[in-house]
């Protein structure tokens, strides 16, 4: 067993890492234990990527790793990246994409996910052909395996014009996806009147994605860290920036979705939760804020992790 992730920061020229973390070999009779760090790659910044923001790792069946840098790259607007195994637990690492050229896609903010057939997706928090946005308003994004290589295809450039989409833009988070392909995503602004970001869909269509506005939130949420989805068809996220909505439930999305308030956040138990909530198998929902708690000395707090227990369906393994 052991849990991946990246880190910002740090490594031999500070450009960030990813990592893996294992339980110790033999028992822990203390209280604190730690796990063992292995850094899997050091970033070296350009034409290296640099920087991996608060993202999720995947893996695909040869037990390669992908995940994307916010910066760097050839044209400095980040990368999407791969992590192959080269034995002896040494990783090599593959840039499948430059971000950042010309109208092109640029910053990552989030990871990617996989489609059944091994496409990849994701988004960026901006480039692009969207108007209005200094450095574009942001593009979710495929990339399709091809000759050897990956070809990018931007699905959707956000703009601030655009009515279908209700002048969404900074897709910040990562996508999910779901069993018939469809992909969903968050904004954390629109230009709409009392909206503050969106959950967008894009269903599959002739050969492309159709874009669609899946939900607008009514007052300030700004849900930097996407939405994550149970067994049942319910989403689930977090307003980082809210009006009265911390954690919150999308349900009965067949029709039109009902928004849940699953809790509200006060300080003392947390503030500002960034990063998207995770499901284990019994439908317990778990997260993290920025700031808040009761401990250390930082002046907002230190940040918390929480857990809703059985706010989801459970899921099957």
């Amino acid at each position: 067993m052991a849990l991946y992730g990246t880190t910002q920061q740090g490594g031999s020229g500070n450009n960030g890492t990813v990592f893996a973390l294992r339980p110790p070999s033999s028992f822990c009779r203390s209280i604190t234990c730690y796990w063992n760090q292995t850094v899997l790659h050091t970033f070296t910044g350009s034409p290296d990527g640099f920087n991996p923001w608060v993202e999720n790792l995947i893996f695909d069946q040869s037990g390669n790793i992908y995940g994307t840098t916010t910066n760097g790259g050839e044209y400095g607007g980040g990368t999407a990246f791969e992590l192959i195994p080269s034995g002896g637990g040494e990783y090599t690492e593959s840039i499948l994409h430059n971000f950042g050229n010309d109208h092109d896609a640029a910053y990552p903010f989030a990871g990617l996910v996989f489609d059944k057939a091994g496409n990849l997706y994701g988004t960026t928090g901006n480039g692009g052909t969207g108007r209005g946005c200094d450095y574009g308003c942001g593009t979710a994004y495929q990339l399709v395996p091809s000759g050897g290589g990956w070809l990018e295809n931007v699905l959707i450039n956000f703009d601030l014009g655009s009515a279908g989409l209700a002048g969404a833009y900074y897709p910040y988070s990562p996508l999910v996806i779901d069993g018939s392909g469809n992909l969903y995503g968050t904004t954390i602004y629109s230009t709409s009147v009392y909206l503050d970001g969106i959950v967008f869909k894009l269903a599959p269509s002739g050969g492309g994605f159709m874009p669609s506005v899946f939900y607008a939130f009514l007052s300030s949420c700004q849900p930097y860290g996407g939405v994550t989805m149970d067994t049942a068809g319910n989403f689930f996220g977090v307003c980082t920036v809210s009006d009265g909505v911390g954690v919150f439930e999308l349900a009965n999305c067949s029709q039109t979705c009902t928004l849940i308030d699953l809790h509200d956040f006060d300080g003392y138990d947390g503030y500002m939760p960034y990063g998207a909530p995770v499901l284990d198998a019994n439908g317990n929902l778990y997260g993290t804020t920025m700031y808040g708690g009761t401990g250390g000395n930082c002046q907002l707090g230190c940040g918390v992790v929480w857990e809703i227990a059985g706010a989801g369906a459970p899921r099957k393994e």
